[in-house]
């Protein structure tokens, strides 16, 4: 029995989304783009069948992210310890000047970067939080350091939103209080990336740092607060959007098309170049309409997702953990271009093959 669901229909509206910018805008980096977009839709779209398949799904799932948060905090500390014993820092980054802590370096592992590594490490921990009491404290602990050793704001969003996660499966919230904190959350985030907050007001543009412009900072009493990149990228995105609609600039232009508004004075001048950093501007400015209909259709999408489940059996506590890691997800994604994040993707088929799980049972029981 073949089951298409909503999420399948959302996932395929944003593929199609950045293939027609393709078409409309078509270079070679648009083209790998597209490439790139349509092999994750295909790899998503059959593992969450094969998954399906298995009578032990929760069981393959929970022991695959138990081996990627194995993998992850291990590599994570032989990147460091390659740094401290060889000074070979192809596995770490050194960041010179950064806000708040000065000169330090972030964890990477062998991911692109460390929201990459503090995201994967995560998302695995929120979803073996049921087998809490199984796995010895001393796992938990090495694994906390090691996120703490990323250094990376993302830190905040998912250990404010576990704690939250944890009191809502506890009883301790409602549904209306898990809305208000997430949405808080999500201010305060927010608030992290866009500023920087300079408390003891010195000149954080000096030596340049590439998250903070050289230019007056905003006066607020006894501190001062200067934009990050993450706020003139925004900008942008919406300058572009404009300029570019209906179509978009294409995805994977958007870095040419950012040398043309910076060479035009729409962008800071000793700003770095970046891709865009959050999906939702940011898949405008590249996939124009389709683009936002697919940003709007996708928590319809989950919405719809949520209520099927609700409507034929209660979901297993791993389905829960599921859909607020897609919250978390959402607004992590105010911050971070995570659509080729491919762990996301994983994350998408597995609640995809629960989802077919729960529609062929219901399918049984009815014939």
């Amino acid at each position: 029995m073949f089951f298409w669901s909503w999420l399948d229909t959302a996932l395929l509206l944003l593929t199609l989304a950045i293939l027609l910018s393709t078409f409309m805008n078509y270079t070679k980096d648009s083209a790998l783009e597209s490439v790139g977009s349509l092999y994750l839709f295909i790899f998503y779209f059959i593992f969450s069948r094969l998954l399906a398949f298995f009578s032990n799904t929760e069981y393959i799932v929970k022991t695959g992210f138990k081996g990627s948060l194995i993998v992850c905090v291990i590599a994570g500390w032989i990147g460091m310890l390659i740094y401290l014993i060889f000074d070979n820092s192809e596995f770490v980054t050194l960041y010179f000047n950064y806000p708040y802590l000065g000169d330090v370096v972030r964890m990477i592992g062998f991911s692109s970067s460390s929201n990459v590594l503090v995201s994967n490490i995560c998302i695995a921990g929120l979803i073996l939080i049921p087998l809490s009491k199984k796995i010895p404290l001393w796992v938990w602990i090495v694994v906390l350091v090691t996120i703490l050793f990323t250094l990376s704001k993302e830190i905040f969003l998912y250990a404010a939103g576990g704690a939250i996660f944890f009191l809502y499966k506890k009883g301790k919230i409602k549904r209306l209080g898990l809305i208000a904190l997430m949405s808080m959350i999500a201010f305060i985030y927010i608030g992290l990336i866009y500023f920087t907050f300079d408390l003891n007001k010195k000149n954080l543009t000096e030596p340049i740092n590439p998250l903070v412009v050289s230019e007056e900072p905003i006066h607020l009493g006894n501190f001062d607060v200067y934009p990050t990149i993450y706020l003139h990228l925004a900008k942008s995105e919406l300058n572009i959007s404009q300029n570019y609609w209906p179509w978009g600039c294409g995805k994977g232009n958007f870095i040419h098309t950012l040398a043309e508004e910076k060479a035009n004075g729409n962008y800071p001048e000793k700003m770095l170049l970046n891709e865009p950093h959050d999906i939702y501007p940011g898949l405008v400015a590249e996939c124009g309409l389709a683009g936002l209909i697919a940003l709007i259709f996708f928590p319809f999408a989950i919405w719809k997702t949520a209520v099927e489940f609700r409507k034929n059996n209660k979901p297993p506590f791993l389905v829960t953990s599921l859909f607020f890691i897609l919250i978390l997800i959402t607004i992590e994604s105010l911050a971070l271009g995570t659509l080729q994040f491919r762990h996301y993707w994983i994350v998408f088929a597995v609640l995809n093959a629960f989802y077919i799980k729960n529609k062929f049972q219901t399918f049984e029981k009815d014939n």
